[in-house]
């Protein structure tokens, strides 16, 4: 690699048809949720948060790498499975907006998914391994690289140190 720190960022490139997958893959699962549909919302929750959630969450180790788009396409996806398998039962036009839909079924967007499981895994290497921590510290103040046409992107540590993300539920996250 010529180019200094191009290992520490992941270009949309590299993940974009396993995005789509993983999309596709999450899609199909709520589909076959469907027949589950009139079940209670407790119910179809905890179904979301076993099979879907789980899947949307794998991406949490890179997810402050990925970039805006990617973000906000997992999120339409979440929005999706939100909208067309767990309040499926509500009208089209009684349904609340996304953050609304959020807060009635106390489910967290990936973004706080991620957000969280980030300060965790952060708390514990602080605790347990502070050398590491250290380590990751000091990475995050190294110069980093940033090409003609990208935007420079934090770190993961800088992601879990930061305040709650607030840009969750706009309304470019709805479907």
């Amino acid at each position: 690699c010529g180019r200094p720190d191009t290992h520490l960022y992941f270009g949309n490139k590299l993940f974009r048809y396993h995005v789509k997958d993983m999309i596709n893959s999450i899609m199909a699962q709520s589909n076959s949720l469907r027949r589950y549909g009139r079940n209670s919302i407790i119910t179809k929750t905890f179904l979301y948060k076993v099979l879907i959630q789980s899947k949307l969450a794998y991406s949490y180790p890179i997810y402050p790498q990925l970039d805006y788009n990617t973000k906000i396409d997992f999120q339409k996806c979440q929005n999706k499975v939100l909208y067309g398998f767990i309040l499926s039962h509500i009208p089209w036009d009684e349904r609340p907006n996304a953050m609304q839909a959020h807060v009635q079924t106390k489910l967290h967007s990936l973004t706080e998914v991620c957000y969280v499981r980030h300060q965790n895994f952060y708390k514990k290497l602080k605790d347990y391994l502070p050398q590491f921590y250290n380590y990751f510290c000091n990475l995050t103040n190294a110069r980093r690289y940033q090409g003609r046409n990208s935007k420079s992107k934090i770190a993961p540590i800088q992601f879990a140190l930061a305040g709650r993300p607030q840009f969750i539920y706009s309304d470019k996250y709805t479907i």
